[in-house]
């Protein structure tokens, strides 16, 4: 395109031009060219258009410079040869390249976001604890930015490290690190009193409270209604979130009680009376002892009822 322009004003006759630098200007591309920092005047249009798009200088910066006539003479020497020295300049120029700013909120706000993406539906606080770099740079108004959330850990609770990188047409611009303090919680049956070991767990001795997770702990979905007759397994303060730690819910099958043992051979069933030799809820695995005196594995599957368990 630039060699097309030189073609056609070498081609054509210069006929007088007038040249008045502008006194500032803000241009928001790399690549600055007569017009931006001159008004052309001329009596041939096309000449003063031509003219207007000769590249003047690239301003890869944010600094900001003068254009004298002495420079934009000799680009017009350059391209115009003899004919450069009838123009007439006037003035001269303060040019700089416009900036984009991204503020610190902008920036801590992004990788809050792209952290609760991750969390999902889990009810979180998010504390910024290592604010992001304001980041200034010039602008350009033929691409936009794009800032990509890069996260530097799998964690998505604790202290959260974020790399936040600006891009502009596949190329960073800048790049800063945000760090997140993300605390977890969640609505748990907490105990309104204190409750001794062995004692049964009524609905009236829990409330459902909000209680901050510690980073790695196992999260237990019990309701009220799920501890609701849970053993305590020992003495458990008043205050205190009820987990499996504390209380289980009571055996299906004790020790000593003779319970029916079910063996399903895929065709077929056999059950016989056995004996457990430890106490075990649904699901647990227990030891059973035949009558014969050998014992073996069995999986409690409910009141008085244990399956054959499966070798390990």
């Amino acid at each position: 395109m630039l060699r097309c322009v030189l073609l056609l004003l070498v081609a054509l006759p210069l006929q007088a031009l007038e040249l008045q630098l502008r006194e500032s200007v803000v241009v928001e591309k790399d690549q600055l060219s007569l017009a931006d920092i001159a008004e052309i005047r001329g009596s041939d249009a096309e000449q003063v258009a031509l003219v207007g798009r000769l590249p003047l200088r690239r301003l890869m910066d944010l600094g900001t410079y003068t254009i004298e006539p002495a420079e934009v003479r000799q680009l017009l020497r350059r391209h115009l040869r003899a004919q450069a020295d009838t123009v007439q300049i006037r003035g001269s120029s303060q040019v700089r390249r416009a900036s984009e700013e991204w503020s610190s909120e902008q920036l801590n706000e992004l990788a809050v976001e792209h952290l609760r993406g991750r969390a999902e539906d889990r009810q979180i606080e998010v504390r910024v604890r290592r604010a992001a770099t304001p980041q200034v740079f010039p602008a350009d108004a033929q691409a936009v930015v794009e800032v990509q959330a890069e996260p530097l850990t799998d964690a998505w609770w604790g202290d959260v490290p974020y790399r936040l990188r600006l891009m502009r047409g596949g190329q960073e611009v800048a790049r800063t690190l945000v760090v997140l303090e993300v605390s977890a919680w969640r609505k748990v049956p907490v105990t309104t009193r204190a409750i001794e070991r062995g004692a049964v767990i009524s609905l009236h001795d829990v409330i459902l409270e909000r209680v901050r997770m510690a980073p790695g702990a196992a999260v237990e979905g019990y309701g009220p209604e799920d501890v609701s007759g849970m053993v305590a397994q020992r003495f458990i303060p008043s205050g205190t979130p009820v987990s499996s730690h504390w209380a289980r819910h009571r055996p299906a099958v004790r020790q000593g009680e003779v319970v029916l043992l079910v063996y399903d051979g895929g065709g077929f069933t056999l059950s016989l009376h056995v004996e457990a030799l430890n106490d075990g809820a649904v699901g647990d695995r227990v030891r059973v002892r035949v009558q014969q005196g050998s014992a073996v594995d069995a999986v409690v599957a409910g009141p008085g009822e244990v399956h054959l368990a499966q070798a390990r």
